[in-house]
């Protein structure tokens, strides 16, 4: 059975199993404030994100990400992995899985939802999305909808999806995978 509660870690432990570099989450030196220094900066500089697109329901959310076109970095950047800003994702409107959940991520909780971007395996690839915290059970927001072609699922739908790890929307970090 998934762990999707996960257990609290502080940001530079996470940051040191997952061997995170901010450097590989740097995409430009043009604007100072979006070079992240560490994991915990940069979730917080994320949910700071000022997002232009009026969106205020769920189905809006996912209306708009319709639209975006999934690439993967090494095509847009030459490099195998970029995590561009919200607000970078929102004007390009293309991405791939991490860029497409940090940009829901910051929408959803933006709605006062229980939200947390999420970093793991789907069918054994690494891969991100969002997973929603309801009264009604724990869902996984697909953002690519790549996967199916649909955006949400109740966790006991699929057995696709391992959480590795997540931030919620206080950028809080939980471990979700193997002891560390």
């Amino acid at each position: 059975m998934m762990d999707w509660q996960g257990t609290r870690i502080p940001p530079s432990r996470l940051q040191t199993i997952i061997r995170d570099s901010p450097a590989t989450r740097a995409y430009g030196a043009g604007d100072r404030r979006r070079l992240p220094r560490s994991l915990a900066t940069s979730f917080e500089g994320y949910l700071r994100a000022r997002l232009a697109a009026p969106l205020g329901t769920l189905e809006e959310i996912v209306a708009f990400l319709k639209g975006c076109r999934y690439v993967k970095d090494r095509e847009v950047f030459g490099r195998d992995e970029v995590w561009l800003h919200p607000e970078d994702f929102e004007r390009a409107r293309e991405g791939d899985c991490e860029d497409h959940a940090l940009w829901a991520w910051v929408r959803l909780v933006g709605l006062g939802l229980d939200a947390r971007f999420t970093a793991g395996l789907h069918q054994g690839g690494g891969h991100a999305w969002v997973t929603l915290y309801r009264p009604t059970g724990v869902a996984v927001c697909e953002t690519t909808g790549r996967k199916s072609g649909r955006y949400l699922y109740a966790v006991g739908e699929t057995a696709a999806y391992e959480p590795v790890w997540s931030a919620d929307r206080e950028a809080r970090f939980y471990w979700h995978g193997p002891r560390s």
